[in-house]
């Protein structure tokens, strides 16, 4: 295991900070020299393998750490706050980023027997180790950075392989999730997708459960069987993830950021947005800036939860 990650940290520990999108499809690499405490708002799915260092993802009550040798599955149901940490010798963050397509994710779904029997209800998912083979996988494509031509015909392979493994895995539910948008839960991820659009706006749960064919009651427990959280609670987590990327990225007051994501009480906007990140938000954008000025490449993670 050691020497196959040896393997992996050697073909992508040169590159700059930040992330780094590959001539291979939907292929990105990322490295971080510092601490990162950016909110983690995926505007896609991805399937992420952590090299070195570690990743800390807080999705509502649940908060998961990811070391070295482990995968984690994305998707845009689920915002979160997370940050990356290099090793405790220096070392930095490393790990690669794999967009999955839906359609592609489905396909290997189709055709894998053993995947096909997997419980189809998503939810979190612990830190996922992964094996030798799902290593050796990842190597061969990322191997291919120095055979362009080879690309675009063996780079599908490798990647329906990473999928395939990871399908077997503990986080294979939310791949298939992923992958099956017509199943039950379907309704519930138009709602969230109306959530996303209108989060600074009012939320009348009570159309999005009529909107959904659903009771109101009914609404709630799928939408928290799908995100982890209640309507109103996902509302609050973007608001509040916009909040912190608006805060960092301009000068605009405290009061006036949260007017821009819903709260009209600075008191409750300030309150809550310290339970979520430890610190109220003027106390918690000091800090943030005085670390990226040591990391100005760093801005860069702060994204639009849009």
């Amino acid at each position: 295991m050691d020497e196959r990650l040896a393997v992996l940290r050697a073909l992508c520990s040169d590159g700059p900070d930040g992330q780094t999108r590959t001539a291979i499809p939907r292929l990105a690499v990322m490295r971080w020299q510092q601490p990162d405490r950016a909110p983690a708002a995926d505007h896609e799915a991805t399937i992420t393998l952590v090299l070195q260092g570690s990743r800390t993802l807080s999705v509502g009550d649940d908060v998961l750490r990811f070391g070295p040798a482990s995968c984690l599955v994305t998707s845009m149901d689920r915002p979160a706050a997370g940050s990356v940490s290099p090793e405790s010798d220096g070392r930095a963050y490393l790990a690669l980023s794999l967009t999955l397509d839906p359609q592609i994710v489905e396909a290997v779904m189709c055709e894998a027997e053993p995947a096909k029997s997997r419980p189809q209800t998503p939810g979190t998912a612990p830190d996922a180790p992964v094996n030798l083979e799902m290593l050796d996988a990842w190597a061969r494509l990322l191997r291919l950075r120095g055979c362009p031509a080879d690309i675009p015909m063996l780079a599908p392979g490798y990647e329906r392989e990473i999928i395939y493994r990871a399908l077997l895995g503990p986080q294979g539910p939310l791949l298939c999730a992923i992958a099956t948008p017509d199943r039950a839960y379907a309704r519930i991820r138009r709602s969230i997708q109306q959530i996303r659009t209108r989060f600074a706006q009012p939320l009348a749960v009570a159309e999005l459960a009529h909107a959904a064919s659903l009771s109101p009651s009914a609404f709630h427990r799928q939408f928290k069987a799908v995100t982890t959280l209640s309507p109103v609670q996902f509302q609050k987590h973007l608001r509040l993830l916009r909040a912190r990327s608006v805060l960092v990225a301009s000068g605009a007051g405290v009061a006036a950021v949260g007017r821009e994501v819903g709260y009209d009480n600075v008191s409750q906007f300030t309150r809550e947005y310290a339970r979520l990140f430890g610190l109220p938000p003027a106390t918690d954008r000091n800090r943030i800036k005085r670390e990226l000025g040591t990391h100005p490449t760093g801005v860069a993670t702060f994204r639009d939860t849009q």
